[in-house]
């Protein structure tokens, strides 16, 4: 039987079978090896087998696994402080997934809202974004095709253009629990929030009594060149989600909230069986340590300065992207009409180059381990070069 055989087929055709990473660079059980441009789809932030990372797991494996939520661990209460002491937040939630973060944040709000007034438990959100793949975040969520095959889905939802400050200026009234939004937008097409629309959310939620909620799953721990990319503008959040590259590879998610709007979850209200777990704990720890140094971020910053400029570059030769966006670490170029983006990144993993796609496939999505060096970053763009050369 093919290995593809054994799974339900929600994730189509996979032709690798992956083995084995060290670093940036990961190996196939044929024993290709591929410098990974994807990073787990922005996950894998310190590369792979991270002695740091691995040294961590392995003491607390031989500790303590899992104790429930009916008690604390150690590992759970280090990694808040890590978390509150970086952040705008007072309290945390600890869940596995980015998803379960966006849940929680979103049941917090529609409880709070619901608790002012019966009727205040509408939720705005726009085009293009991304929350996660269960009902009530896929409802949110701005492709068609992603929502339509499940309904019907929760009510009391609007979705405005992303980035249109008067959509979202017209939406807003006293019936709104929440707005959320992606400071970048991933799985969009890595569209950037303007500061505009941040400040524009940040301030109808304050005149309405609502929660903003950025999601920061993709965007955070260091993607950007700060800590969280909300760093980046004048504004603080009520809530933020974080997971992906919290965990550096190890499954963690968290929701970080304001005393204000934790206050509105009480016993009961609200749970994960394994969130907060001792390993992954164990793990966080030590990736937020490593990435929120100064230093660090700097070098994340230089770096996504030489990518972007690099597409540029790649650009005025072959004329392959309407647009180039990003910061940081996360990058997209959306292609024109002339080239495909599945065919690109194929032709790249021959090249033993693993690229995202993100939106419709005719982004290619850049989004590295943050440990990757000059030399790597540079080999991996000269290898996009042969791909595209090809697709003249």
């Amino acid at each position: 039987m093919e290995l593809d055989q054994l799974f339900i087929g929600n994730y189509g055709d996979r032709e690798i079978c992956l083995e084995k990473g060290q670093g940036v660079y990961v190996q196939d059980t044929d024993g290709n090896k591929y410098l990974d441009f994807g990073a787990g789809i922005a996950v894998n932030s310190l590369g792979y087998s991270h002695p740091v990372l691995v040294n961590a797991l392995k003491r607390q494996a031989d500790k303590l696994w899992h104790s429930s939520n009916l008690y604390l661990n150690q590992l759970s209460c280090d990694l808040a402080k890590e978390l509150i002491s970086r952040s705008f937040a007072n309290k945390v939630f600890f869940c596995n997934s980015g998803l379960e973060a966006n849940e929680a944040a979103l049941k917090l709000a529609r409880k709070r809202g619901n608790a002012i007034n019966p009727r205040k438990n509408r939720i705005i959100c726009f085009t293009g974004a991304f929350h996660g793949r269960s009902l009530f975040t896929l409802s949110l969520g701005g492709k068609d095709e992603h929502r339509n095959p499940y309904g019907p889905l929760p009510e009391g939802i609007t979705r405005v253009a992303f980035n249109d400050c008067e959509a979202l200026k017209d939406a807003m009234d006293d019936d709104v629990c929440a707005i959320i939004l992606e400071p970048i937008q991933g799985e969009g097409g890595v569209n950037l929030a303007s500061s505009e629309l941040l400040n524009t959310a940040r301030t109808l939620c304050d005149q309405h009594d609502a929660l903003l909620i950025l999601d920061e799953v993709q965007s955070g721990m260091g993607r950007t060149g700060t800590l969280f990319a909300y760093k980046d503008d004048a504004i603080l959040p009520d809530l933020m989600t974080s997971a992906k590259g919290l965990g550096g590879g190890f499954p963690i998610g968290c929701l970080l909230a304001t005393e204000n709007a934790a206050a509105s979850f009480a016993a009961g209200n609200h749970g994960s069986t394994f969130g907060g777990n001792c390993l992954a704990a164990a793990v966080a720890c030590e990736v937020i340590k490593i990435i929120d140094d100064e230093s660090f971020l700097a070098n994340v910053s230089s770096l996504g300065k030489l990518l972007g400029t690099r597409l540029q570059t790649l650009n005025e030769e072959f004329h392959c992207f309407k647009e180039i966006r990003g910061r940081g670490l996360l990058w997209g170029g959306q292609l024109t009409g002339k080239y495909n983006g599945a065919k690109i990144r194929d032709l790249c993993r021959s090249e033993g180059l693993l690229i995202l796609l993100a939106g419709e496939a005719d982004v290619l999505r850049f989004a590295p381990p943050l440990i990757i060096s000059e030399a790597q970053l540079k080999d991996g763009l000269d290898r996009l070069d042969k791909c595209l050369a090809k697709c003249r």
